[in-house]
């Protein structure tokens, strides 16, 4: 949800934060519910938490970029 609002408040706001060394973390839903699935299905899983994030998430100034890209 918080990158959702990220981007749909910085296209209301026609602002955004620019910060290259802040990354935001958008791991696909799809990638999440497979991931689960998969943990509890398994027949020998530990219980514990787990961590899923996506390694190649852009920066805070990658999406400012792409929305000033979008909504000049």
């Amino acid at each position: 949800d918080f990158s959702n609002r990220l981007v749909a408040c910085s296209v209301l706001l026609n602002a955004a934060i620019s910060e290259a060394e802040v990354v935001s973390n958008f791991t696909p839903v799809d990638y999440v519910s497979s991931a689960i699935v998969r943990v509890a299905s398994h027949p020998k899983v530990h219980l514990g938490p787990f961590l899923l994030t996506n390694n190649n998430s852009p920066s805070l100034a990658v999406i400012a970029d792409a929305i000033v890209a979008e909504f000049p």
